[in-house]
């Protein structure tokens, strides 16, 4: 189940993301100020917030280390 918010207006990226949810399965959107984040959500079956501040933020952890080792 998506966890879209009322009142959401589709964008111009959805097809684009629903693409690459179906090829890839999971998709990291980066920052910027194009409401990203709720196109993502929209679609999305569960997430995962880089920012959490969480257990010392450990996702934003993870993820850098998961960066570091696939750019080796």
């Amino acid at each position: 189940m998506p966890l879209t918010e009322d009142g959401y207006l589709t964008r111009a990226i959805d097809e684009e993301l629903a693409r690459a949810l179906a090829t890839f399965g999971a998709v990291r959107t980066r920052p910027a100020l194009v409401r990203k984040t709720w196109a993502s959500l929209n679609q999305a079956e569960s997430v995962t917030f880089i920012g959490d501040p969480t257990g010392n933020f450990q996702n934003r952890q993870l993820a850098e280390l998961e960066e570091r080792s696939t750019n080796s």
